[in-house]
């Protein structure tokens, strides 16, 4: 197992996303719990909330979408009740849904694109939203050592917004809809660079997927090891603090 010291000679925090309120006060907790090299992710082109003495900005250009990513062909369509619910029924009904959700393979492309800028000395990568509020009581040391010396990914979110971020850990998925073979947990993710797919090529092929879909491709499913999704440990901004723009 290695030390801190050591992991800091070879671990990377990548945030990239969209920058909420609370932002500021998420990449100062994430700063203490996991005090690595960090680096930001801003797409110049879409509109975000400016960030308060943040050093280590990368500036990032996201696309317009080629695709839906719900909508891909039949052939690239996981076996998962949920995906297929979005597909044949959600995104239509919902309004604003299917505009939305046609962004949400982008995401991945950013985090591609953000560890394609970063030093190649950087073996292990830790994904982090900008709105996710990191628990200061959780050993997270013990998720970059996992996925070092077993090669194994690690996603970790809170989906239950009725908790807080010191909500104990439990692995896997509360839903029984989700396929947990091809649904990554996005909200922070432990992942060896060596694994990341070419997610541009999956884009070009139309094939890249949304959301946790495309993060299982993008960071879990070359390795051949499988992954493991763990709730707890965090909460989105908006849950703790509620909305500054109301």
């Amino acid at each position: 197992m290695s030390t801190l010291n050591n992991l800091k000679k070879r671990v990377a925090v990548c945030v990239t996303g969209q920058i909420r309120d609370y932002s500021d006060e998420c990449i100062e907790r994430l700063n203490n719990v996991l005090p690595f090299d960090t680096y930001y992710g801003v797409c110049t082109n879409i509109k975000n909330n400016n960030l308060k003495n943040i050093n280590n900005i990368i500036e990032l250009f996201q696309p317009n979408p080629e695709y839906h990513p719900y909508l891909v062909d039949e052939k690239y369509v996981p076996n998962c009740p949920t995906f297929k619910r979005y597909r044949e029924h959600k995104i239509w009904k919902k309004e604003g849904l299917y505009d939305a959700s046609n962004k949400q393979y982008l995401e991945v492309l950013n985090h591609f694109n953000l560890i394609q800028k970063i030093h190649s000395k950087y073996d292990t990568i830790i994904r982090c939203r900008f709105d996710v509020f990191l628990s200061n009581n959780i050993d997270f040391i013990k998720f970059i050592n996992h996925t070092i010396e077993t090669n194994q990914t690690i996603g970790i979110s809170n989906l239950n917004k009725f908790t807080d971020e010191n909500r104990p850990l439990t692995i896997g998925s509360f839903r029984n809809d989700i396929n947990n073979d091809v649904y990554l947990y996005n909200h922070l993710i432990f992942h060896k660079r060596n694994n990341t797919a070419d997610v541009p090529k999956l884009i070009k092929e139309k094939r890249l997927l949304p959301a946790e879909y495309g993060y299982y491709q993008a960071c879990a499913e070359k390795n051949g090891k499988g992954f493991i999704n763990i709730q707890g440990g965090m909460v989105i901004a908006r849950h703790k603090f509620g909305n500054k723009h109301l």
